[in-house]
């Protein structure tokens, strides 16, 4: 199948030279031109969308990543290590926890504006 691009070239060499164009093709040209248009917007906005879902995530992900113990520390020979209580390490956890279960919750949101495609 040609492409629309090379239907373009063809009718443009055409009228370069003098020649005439049937009028149905020229039209079926513009037809797929408009319709590239439309799926070129579309998969812009289905493309800012998942931007969108990866930074969402990359910020949930980071909150969860905070909720970690600090890694282990040498100074001057000497081992630090982070204990917190255990009521603070249990309400961490139940903290990291509920931040895991939202994820799906939190990037639903937006996938119903990227499954439209009126132009499909």
């Amino acid at each position: 199948m040609i492409s629309l691009a090379e239907r373009i070239e063809e009718i443009v060499k055409v009228l370069s030279v003098g020649g005439t164009v049937n009028r149905g093709d020229y039209e079926s040209v513009i037809e797929d031109a408009d319709r590239a248009e439309r799926e070129l917007g579309f998969l812009r906005n289905e493309r800012r969308a998942v931007h969108a879902d990866r930074e969402r995530l990359i910020r949930i992900l980071s909150k969860i990543h905070q909720g970690f113990l600090p890694p282990d520390t040498v100074i001057d020979g000497v081992t630090w290590r982070f204990s917190p209580p255990p009521e603070l390490a249990l309400e961490t956890l139940r903290a990291i926890g509920d931040a895991i279960k939202a994820i799906p919750d939190s990037l639903a949101t937006t996938a119903g504006a990227t499954n439209e495609n009126p132009h499909a």
